[in-house]
This record gives structure tokens, C-alpha cells and sequence, in this order.
């Protein structure tokens, strides 16, 4: 439902858009009367358009303004500015309307001009992309204006950072829209110098506002919170950059332990068969607890210089050879 405004609670202008003379046939000739276009507005958001008959033209101008008051509407505003684009077509005529920058002034035909100015449009870029009929361009006009939506009273969210020397966002604005949303958080996040947002739009319930300062503030904390943060990653990346050099200098000693160990087997097979061929016959039980025998006397013998190669993996040109040239540990067995 349109809200129902009082022209009587306004300061309203009247901007005569146009007037022109119209001819109407009826039974015994042609009667002729005028018709006026009439804008309304206090350029504080609030603006009706009306179009009157009459034979004379005060007349139709006094009808004109007494219809655009009973059409006054609330038109949303963003600073100086409409808070989004927005096209609308009405009849054959089709209208642009979008956001300016501050300083921009306002780009229109005389329709549009009289209609957002009078709203109190003080920034906007518009194009009239259809018929010049001034009565159809003011009602798309109209149209588009009605249709802006208050972007505060669906965001939770609101990011400002214009280059505006004043206030873009007011704390009249911000309680207004709260009005509508008691319940939901308002978060205004003002990045801009000088600011965008007033500052006692911060004081209302529900709303929490945090400027540049704010940010640098927390900004600094998670600065140190990553600082302490890279301390333990460092320490981990030393930890493992030591395991994994410790690990990739066993694999450069690797074959002088394989060496070792086959040579170690080796030897042990063979005096296992000379010792069988002196013992005689064993049973199987016997073999087996010999060569279980065996092979424990050269794994205990070989654990201490295995052990010494593995730790001292970082010396492996003085240990490796030591230990080839004290177990005589030829090229193929280092293979």
C-alpha cells in the first residue's frame, strides 16, 4: 500500500513542467480548454506530479498542483543521490535513472529535471530512452522514483568509501531505516576520509559502527596473531627440514649397511656349512636352533657399527669408509 503523505505537513514548490492548448470535438463544433503538467516537491524526498483540465489556465494549473499533492511520494535517498539504478516505462516513454557521484549535479531533459529535482536530487545521471511526451516522461519519472527500494532496510552490511566532503549516510537516515527493523543488527563499516557515516548513527540500538581507525586497530591484532602464528610454523618447518635431512643422509650411507650386512650373511653361511660337515648328522630341530644361533651373534655384532653409520649419516665420507676398510667391503657389495 502507498504511504499516505500530507501535503499540508510539507514546504512544497510547484514547477509548471508544461501547458499546452487542447481541442476536444462535440455536437455543434470543437471546444477548446488548456492542460497543465504540474510537479510538486520540498527537496527533501518528497514529490507529486499531476496533469489538469481546464477552459482557462489558471485553471488548469490550479488542478495540475491540487492532483500532484494528492500524488506526493516518499522517494529514498542516498546523500545526494538515488541508492541504485533504476529503468521504468510507462506508455511509450522509457527512463534511466542512475546514481552520481557528488559534484555531479544533475543530467536530464526538462521532464526528468522537474521531477528529481524537486525530490531534492541533487547528483544523478538519467537518459530518456523513448517517446519526449513530457506527460509520459514525468509518469516514468514518477514510476522509477516509487519503485527505489531503502537498500538500509534489507542490508546487514553497509561498506562506505566515497570521496563526499560531507555526510553520506546521516544518523537520521540510519534510525529511520531502523524503524522498520528493530530486531536485526546493522553493521556500517566507514573506510572513507572524511567520514561517510555520522558518528551518533553509532550510539543507535541495534547498529555498530566501525571506521578506519577501527580497522587498523584490528588490523595490528591479527598482525600479531599471525606474527605468533608464523613463529610456530617456522618451528615446524624446522623440525621436519631436520627429519627429512636426516633421512635423506641415510639414504647416501644405505649401501655401505647393505654391504655390511650381506657380507655379515655371507660369512655366516659359510662357516654354518663348515660346521655341519664337522658335526655330522643333526637332526632338523638342531639345524635350525644353529642357525637361529648363527644369525643372532651376527646381527648383535653388526648392530653397533649399523647404529654408528645411521647416526653419524651426516660425516658418511670418514664412518662410510672407516667401516669399508675395517670390514674390507668390496665394490660389488657397495652396489
Amino acid at each position: 500500500m502507498m504511504e499516505k503523505i500530507n501535503p499540508d505537513d510539507l514546504n512544497l514548490t510547484e514547477n509548471l513542467v508544461d501547458i499546452r492548448r487542447v481541442a476536444k470535438t462535440v455536437a455543434g463544433g470543437r471546444r477548446f480548454s488548456f492542460s497543465a503538467l504540474m510537479v510538486v516537491g520540498d527537496r527533501q524526498g518528497h514529490v507529486g506530479a499531476g496533469l489538469g483540465h481546464g477552459r482557462e489556465v489558471p485553471e488548469a494549473i490550479r488542478k495540475a498542483g491540487a492532483r500532484a499533492k494528492k500524488n506526493l511520494i516518499r522517494v529514498p535517498l542516498s546523500g545526494t543521490t538515488i541508492p541504485h539504478n533504476i529503468v521504468t516505462k510507462f506508455e511509450a516513454a522509457k527512463v534511466l535513472l542512475k546514481p552520481a557521484s557528488p559534484g555531479t549535479g544533475v543530467i536530464a531533459g526538462r521532464s526528468v529535471r522537474a521531477v528529481v529535482e524537486a525530490a531534492g536530487i541533487k547528483d544523478i545521471l538519467t537518459k530518456s530512452l523513448g517517446s519526449s511526451n513530457p506527460i509520459n516522461v514525468v509518469r516514468a519519472t514518477m514510476l522509477a522514483l516509487s519503485q527505489l527500494k531503502e537498500e538500509l532496510n534489507s542490508a546487514d552490511v553497509v561498506i562506505s568509501c566515497t570521496g563526499a566532503p560531507h555526510f553520506v549516510l546521516e544518523c537520521s537516515t540510519v534510525e529511520e531505516a531502523m524503524h522498520s527493523r528493530p530486531e536485526r543488527p546493522l553493521v556500517l563499516v566507514d573506510i572513507a576520509v572524511p567520514r561517510d557515516v555520522e558518528t551518533e548513527a553509532g550510539q543507535i540500538e541495534n547498529v555498530f559502527l566501525y571506521d578506519i581507525d577501527d580497522l587498523v586497530e584490528s588490523s595490528e591484532w591479527n598482525r600479531k596473531q599471525r606474527e605468533m602464528e608464523v613463529e610456530k610454523a617456522m618451528e615446524i618447518v624446522e623440525a621436519e627440514t631436520k627429519r627429512f635431512a636426516s633421512w635423506w643422509q641415510s639414504l647416501e650411507v644405505k649401501p655401505t649397511i647393505s654391504a655390511l650386512v650381506r657380507k655379515g650373511e655371507r660369512i655366516r653361511q659359510k662357516q654354518l656349512r663348515l660346521a655341519l660337515k664337522r658335526l655330522g648328522e643333526l637332526s632338523d630341530e638342531d639345524q635350525a636352533g644353529l642357525e637361529a644361533m648363527t644369525k643372532a651373534i651376527v646381527q648383535k655384532l653388526l648392530h653397533e657399527p649399523i647404529q654408528c653409520l645411521k647416526t653419524n649419516a651426516h660425516n658418511k665420507e670418514d664412518y662410510a669408509r672407516v667401516v669399508s676398510e675395517l670390514f674390507r667391503l668390496d665394490g660389488d657389495e657397495l652396489r
